[in-house]
């Protein structure tokens, strides 16, 4: 087994789940730049290392973060 990196992780995570298209609806992505505040949890400034969101609330979505 090779060991990878945080970032190595999460660039596969992106590739594997395609957190990199472009969807109608879905605000998806990665990145420790973009806080729970500005993905619309608001009080939490922790930074996700990817997310999934659809726009609508009864839909699944995913929060992604490596270690």
């Amino acid at each position: 087994m090779t060991l990878r990196t945080e970032d190595q992780v999460k660039d596969y995570a992106r590739e594997v789940l395609g957190f990199n298209e472009v969807e109608e609806n879905i605000n998806q992505g990665t990145g420790q730049i973009t806080t729970f505040n500005q993905l619309g949890f608001k009080g939490y400034s922790d930074k996700p290392d990817g997310w999934y969101l659809p726009k609508n609330m009864n839909d699944v979505a995913i929060i992604l973060e490596t270690k």
